[in-house]
């Protein structure tokens, strides 16, 4: 079949053309129909509000009830446990803290050694006499080394 035929088909086939058209006539019966449903819904809204009223609704508020209860008892067993959480983490960093403490404090001492100022460090002062001083000084000047 070539590409003319087939656009001549195309174009005498209805059936696409007639689908919209069905889909439109469809589209406009519902909206036809569609003021009545509405004044059918606003008559009856108000008895059927009522119904609800007066037969669901105790049902939804002892629902609600229990909810509530069940979410306060879930919230006091969550709330439990995160206290016991947060006492045992607390126990646990004292712990830590004091192992912490007590490792520093061995470890300063293991530094220190035979120093008398543990950890502080050594600081050594020397005069030297400067051989090219200035002319006619003769003075020593002082020089401060720092060293461990």
């Amino acid at each position: 079949m070539t590409v003319t035929e087939d656009i001549r088909k195309n174009l005498n086939e209805a059936t696409p053309l007639y689908v919209v058209a069905g889909a439109a006539d469809l589209a406009a019966e519902k909206l036809r129909a569609l003021p009545a449903s509405l004044e059918r819904l606003r008559e009856e809204a108000p008895v059927r509000l009522r119904e609800v009223r007066e037969s669901e609704l105790p049902k939804l508020r002892d629902r609600a009830r229990e909810l509530a209860e069940q979410g306060r008892e879930t919230t006091r067993e969550y709330a439990g446990k995160a206290r016991e959480t947060y006492e045992e983490l607390a126990l646990r960093g004292r712990g830590a803290v004091e192992q912490w403490r007590t490792h520093r404090e061995e470890t300063r001492e293991e530094t220190a050694g035979d120093k008398g100022d543990a950890g502080a460090p050594e600081v050594t002062v020397e005069r030297v006499t400067d051989p090219a001083g200035a002319p006619g000084d003769g003075s020593a000047t002082d020089a401060g080394t720092e060293g461990r």
